[in-house]
């Protein structure tokens, strides 16, 4: 007799693909080729979809449902060249992918006095805690050959930036960057550590990256629930310690 995660496997019929496909805006899949949905981790996944899209419900838990259709869709065609994995002792500069929220979080911002500099952002990780980090890498097993930083800045201040107190970065804002949006997620997600906060784009950065290391600026909420699949592991901010940096990192080879 067929288990309960034998049961949930039972792959969806045509016409509940065409049901799914048809909630999402998405392509229904032509006759005898293979339904997408199946690939998402149980049938349990279809409901969701179409709760989500018949009753206007806001979700944020459904990264187990969704990672693998996400990064089928979002995530680079062709991956990008990856450098040699990282190990201790290292053997090349470790890569940060940084996003701050500006282009849809400024107002508030540029409400305070022009003589300060914003250090708390919506959606992203507070200036004092990226210095902190990027001290911690520098000073840990790791950092022996520096780090490559890029910032994901839409909108980029310059005030922001400085505050970062890193001369040297690439700086990632899709209004002038060929590819857009979407090119600036590929970009700043194909990094060993990526600092973030709760913004969804943030979250999504995360979701298509490849195997690494995550630190989460946090208030709460759903959104990284589930979301450590393909390798990419996630530290809330609030339990980071430099110690975090080495250890239980997939991609942080010992020999």
């Amino acid at each position: 007799m067929p288990g309960k995660e034998q049961r949930q496997r039972r792959l969806l019929s045509r016409r509940e693909c065409a049901e799914c496909a048809e909630m999402i805006g998405d392509r229904v899949p032509s006759e005898g080729s293979a339904c997408p949905f199946n690939a998402l981790p149980s049938r349990s996944c279809k409901n969701v979809l179409l709760a989500h899209f018949k009753q206007s419900i806001v979700l944020e838990d459904m990264n187990g449902c969704i990672t693998a259709w996400v990064r089928e869709r979002l995530a680079p065609a062709a991956p990008p060249a990856r450098l040699p994995p990282l190990t201790v002792p290292p053997t090349r500069p470790v890569t940060v992918g940084i996003h701050i929220r500006w282009g849809d979080a400024a107002s508030a911002a540029h409400a305070a006095p022009a003589s300060s500099v914003p250090t708390h952002f919506r959606g992203s990780m507070n200036t004092p805690a990226l210095r902190r980090i990027l001290a911690d890498l520098r000073a840990s097993p790791l950092g022996a050959h520096g780090l490559r930083l890029t910032v994901a800045m839409e909108h980029a201040d310059a005030r922001v930036l400085a505050a970062l107190g890193e001369p040297d970065y690439t700086l990632l804002d899709s209004r002038g960057g060929a590819g857009g949006a979407l090119a600036d997620l590929h970009a700043l997600g194909n990094q060993d550590v990526l600092l973030l906060g709760e913004s969804s784009w943030g979250v999504l950065v995360h979701l298509v990256a490849p195997p690494g290391l995550t630190i989460v600026e946090f208030s709460g909420g759903n959104k990284y629930v589930n979301a450590t699949g393909f390798g990419r592991d996630v530290v809330f901010l609030e339990g980071y310690t430099p110690e975090v940096l080495a250890a239980g990192w997939p991609r942080v080879d010992v020999p």
